[in-house]
C-alpha cells in the first residue's frame, strides 16, 4: 500500500472527489470512496473534514497576505482536493480497512522515533560490530513490546486516567509463587504472593488474568462504597468491563514508594 499525491491524474480520471460514503469508527469526519483501476489494482480516497476545514482556512489567508483576490472558481477547484488522503493498493480491501492500515504506520513510525533516540552506541564500550548489533536488537524488542503494552493498555482505557509509567509500576508490584500453574491464572487464587485488588483489576482488564467472579466483584464493589461513605473518596477500584481507574489502594502505595 502506497499513497498517491492528491495532484495525480488519477483524482480526475476516477473521480475521486465523488466520494461514497463516511468511515465509521475512527473518531474523525473522513469521506471515503473506493475504485479499481485497469491493472487490477485500487484506490483508496478520504477526506477528513477537520483538516479540510484548515486548508481552506489556510489558503484564505494566504489570499490576504500576499492581496490576491478571491476567485471563487479557483476556490472550488482547489477546496475539492483539500484534506485529500489517496492510497493505492494491489489488495481488495474496504475502505475502513486501508483506512486503518495506513493509520497503524503511524505507530510504526513513532516506535522507530523513540528507538532512534534511545539509541546510545557511540557513547557504549563494545568491543566489536556484533557487539553493538546484539544490544541493539536486545533494545529494539525491548521497545517493541513496550509499544505492544501501550497499545493494549489504550484499546483498554488504562490510560485514560493514569499514566503508562504508574501502570508499569502497579503491574510490577504483582507477584506470583512458583509453583503456580502454568496456566491463565484465576483473580482469587492461591498463587498470589503480592498483588493488589487494583493491579489485579488492571490485569484482568488487560486479559491476563481471569476476570473475578460475580460474587467477588459485588463484594469489591460494596468495599468501594464503604470507603467512600467513610472517607469521602470518589475512587474506587476498578472491576474488568469497566472504564478502569487508579485504585486507592494503588495510590497508597505509590504515595508510600514516593516517600
Amino acid at each position: 500500500m502506497n499513497p498517491v499525491n492528491s495532484n495525480s491524474r488519477l483524482v480526475a480520471q476516477y473521480e475521486l472527489t465523488r466520494y461514497q460514503e463516511t468511515l465509521k469508527g475512527v473518531g474523525r469526519a473522513v469521506l471515503a470512496k473506493k475504485a479499481k483501476r485497469k491493472d487490477g489494482t485500487f484506490l483508496c480516497s478520504f477526506c477528513d473534514m477537520e483538516i479540510s476545514a484548515d486548508e481552506s482556512i489556510d489558503y484564505l489567508n494566504t489570499l490576504e497576505q500576499n492581496g490576491q483576490d478571491f476567485s471563487m472558481d479557483d476556490f472550488k477547484q482547489k477546496s475539492e482536493r483539500f484534506g485529500m488522503q489517496i492510497l493505492r493498493s494491489d489488495k481488495d480491501m474496504t475502505c475502513l480497512e486501508a483506512y486503518n492500515v495506513f493509520d497503524s504506520r503511524h505507530v510504526i513510525e513513532l516506535a522507530f522515533r523513540y528507538y532512534k533516540s534511545s539509541v546510545t552506541a557511540s557513547k557504549a564500550e563494545f568491543q566489536n560490530v556484533f557487539s553493538v548489533i546484539g544490544a541493539e536488537f536486545a533494545n529494539f524488542i525491548a521497545t517493541l513490546l513496550s509499544c505492544r503494552i501501550i497499545e493494549r493498555a489504550r484499546k483498554a482505557g488504562l490510560l485514560i486516567d493514569m499514566s503508562y509509567g504508574d501502570l508499569i509500576d502497579d503491574l510490577d508490584a504483582s507477584w506470583r509463587l512458583a509453583a503456580a500453574p502454568n496456566e491463565k491464572p484465576k483473580y482469587s487464587d492461591k498463587y498470589w504472593a503480592h498483588a493488589s485488588l487494583g493491579a489485579r483489576n488492571l490485569l484482568a482488564s488487560l486479559d491476563l488474568i481471569e476476570s473475578a467472579p460475580v460474587a467477588e466483584k459485588t463484594t469489591n464493589d460494596r468495599k468501594n462504597q464503604e470507603s467512600k461513605n467513610k472517607e469521602g473518596d470518589t475512587d474506587a477500584a476498578v472491576v474488568h468491563g469497566q472504564n478502569p481507574s487508579i485504585s486507592q489502594e494503588s495510590k497508597r502505595w505509590r504515595e508510600f514508594r514516593g516517600n
